[in-house]
C-alpha cells in the first residue's frame, strides 16, 4: 500500500510539473507564489516559507533568486529582526499565480479529484490532517 501511495504522489507531482513547464514555470515556483498570495500582505518570512514548501533555507534562497530575476517576488527586510528577511509577492507574481492556479486546479481534478467522491475527499482530508498533526514537531 505504501509503495502505491508513493507512486501515486510522485505521478501526480510529475503531472502537475508538466503543466507548469508548459507555462514556463516549475511546480516549486507555483508553490512559493501560491503561499505568498495566501499570506497577509503577500509576504512571509523566508524561514517560514522554506518550511511551508519543504525546502532548505539555501534551496529557498536560490529559488527566490530566480523568482526575483523574473520580478515575481522581491526580498524585504524584517524591521523587527535584522537577521531575517521576507519574500514579498510582486504584482507580476500575483498575476502569474492567478494564471497558473487555473491549470494547477484543473490538472488536480482531472488526474486525482474526479476519481473520488465527496465522501472520499472528506476522508482523505481527515487522513492528511492526522498525518500532519502527528508530524507537527518535525520538518515537513
Amino acid at each position: 500500500m505504501w509503495a502505491a501511495l508513493l507512486q501515486m504522489v510522485q505521478g501526480l507531482a510529475r503531472t502537475l510539473e508538466d503543466g507548469m513547464k508548459a507555462e514556463g514555470y516549475v511546480l516549486t515556483w507555483y508553490q512559493v507564489l501560491s503561499r505568498l498570495a495566501a499570506a497577509p500582505d503577500g509576504r512571509l518570512r523566508m524561514q517560514k516559507l522554506a518550511a511551508d514548501v519543504a525546502l532548505t533555507r539555501g534551496g529557498l534562497t536560490r529559488l527566490v533568486d530566480r523568482l526575483e530575476a523574473r520580478e515575481l517576488v522581491r526580498r524585504g527586510p524584517d524591521e523587527n529582526d535584522r537577521r531575517g528577511a521576507y519574500a514579498v509577492l510582486t504584482e507580476r507574481g500575483r498575476e502569474a499565480c492567478r494564471r497558473l492556479a487555473a491549470g494547477y486546479h484543473r490538472d488536480l481534478d482531472k488526474h486525482f479529484g474526479q476519481h473520488l467522491s465527496r465522501a472520499d475527499l472528506q476522508a482523505l482530508q481527515q487522513v492528511v490532517a492526522k498525518i500532519r498533526a502527528g508530524r507537527a514537531d518535525r520538518r515537513p
